[in-house]
């Protein structure tokens, strides 16, 4: 243990300590994750964010989201081309 600003911070062992942050961030060996008061073992934490991520890009795979997202910034970016050509 070490003291800074009169408080105590434990540098052994890390694994048995709980994390402070209240949105699932947490030191590395963290046995759980907390999201505001709940405790989530950090094995499931992990696997569904995983599984979230995997959703989010079949979602924007399945509805073409990339393509219509560069489609959309060129036709911006042809229009303020366009008015700047004409006097």
């Amino acid at each position: 243990m070490i003291e800074v600003n009169k408080s105590l911070i434990q540098k052994k062992d890390p694994i048995f300590m709980y994390p402070d942050s209240r949105f699932g961030r947490a030191h590395f060996y963290a046995p759980v994750k907390r999201i505001w008061n709940h405790y989530i073992d950090t094995y499931w934490f992990n696997l569904i964010i995983i599984w979230l991520g995997t959703a989010f890009l079949f979602l924007t795979l399945w509805a073409d989201l990339l393509r219509k997202l560069v489609d959309f910034f060129e036709g911006i970016r042809l229009v303020h081309r366009e008015k700047k050509i004409k006097p």
